[in-house]
């Protein structure tokens, strides 16, 4: 049975209202929450795997390299093989805690498409909705927490926060292809201003009110200025290994 505009606002706003009351302090984003243990947050994407929200997984072990550093971690990827509405969920594990640390939820809408003024109300579960964010191509906000679950504020999408800079800016790194493309978001020079970052974003290429994709994302920015720390630390003790190692010249 089709539903309305006004049903599916209906039917995301309950789900946003059941998700938001049971778990305020970590939100959701497609089911999975940063922090969670690594074989928790499988358990549950392999149960709608297994119920057929998604048809397919890969895991992939993961290279990043930033300013000079380089290290790996693990990434899952469930999404479609072969199906109309594409459905992908992408989640990374830090490589210190083997806790989540990522995740992103894309959804390409063949079918009955949901209003942009629903996506924004389930969208509350993650912060303060912002009516004026709500424009005819589309809708998309941003929330920042710090360590104490304070948020930060920011102006807009594309302004940095006004009461401190949590990254200089964000990258998005590439999984899969074809229809298990995902994407890793990650923070380029973060601080310990920020801890937490959710964004919703949705599209309508009719401008009719109806989103034909829309995604979510959710990073543990602390998560990722711990690892860079480690990593820095390991890059340092290689220089001097390698100087320590260095021939001494007789003059």
């Amino acid at each position: 049975m089709t539903k309305t505009a006004g049903q599916w606002a209906l039917v995301w706003a309950m789900g946003a209202s059941l998700v938001g009351a049971a778990h305020a302090a970590e939100p959701d984003v497609g089911g999975i929450r940063l922090g969670m243990d690594a074989q928790e947050a499988l358990k549950i994407a392999n149960n709608d795997l297994q119920n057929k929200v998604y048809v397919d997984t890969v895991k992939t072990t993961l290279n990043l390299t930033i300013d000079g550093k380089t290290g790996s971690f693990d990434n899952y990827t469930f999404g479609p093989k072969f199906s109309n509405e594409n459905k992908i969920l992408n989640f990374s594990i830090s490589p210190l805690t083997n806790k989540v640390w990522a995740i992103t939820k894309n959804e390409y809408v063949a079918g009955d498409r949901p209003a942009l003024k629903a996506i924004a109300d389930a969208a509350a579960k993650f912060g303060k909705h912002d009516p004026a964010s709500i424009k005819p191509t589309g809708y998309g906000q941003h929330w920042m927490y710090d360590k104490a679950g304070k948020e930060i504020e920011w102006v807009n999408v594309y302004d940095k926060p006004r009461n401190g800079n949590c990254f200089e800016s964000l990258k998005d790194y590439s999984i899969g292809g074809g229809r298990m493309r995902g994407y890793l978001y990650y923070p380029v020079a973060p601080t310990t201003a920020c801890a937490t970052l959710y964004s919703v974003s949705a599209k309508s290429s009719k401008q009719d009110g109806l989103a034909d994709q829309f995604s979510s994302f959710a990073m543990d920015v602390g998560a990722f200025v711990d690892w860079f720390k480690v990593m820095d630390t390991q890059r340092n003790k290689a220089l001097e290994d390698e100087k320590n190692r260095a021939a001494k010249p007789a003059l």
